[in-house]
């Protein structure tokens, strides 16, 4: 039987890694709507990247 101070930590431990794992998708995601900004720009405005 594991005591409620584990459990409380182990669950600030679980949520702090998918904090984490958010904050990468986010980086990635916003790396990404960057190079496409920047590829439109370089291609022109007639030029549609999906």
């Amino acid at each position: 039987a594991s005591e409620p101070k584990d459990q409380i930590f182990l669950t600030a431990v679980s949520a702090v890694e998918q904090l984490r794992s958010l904050q990468k998708l986010l980086k990635m995601a916003t790396l990404y709507s960057k190079s496409v900004t920047l590829a439109r720009a370089h291609l022109g405005s007639s030029v549609l990247i999906v």
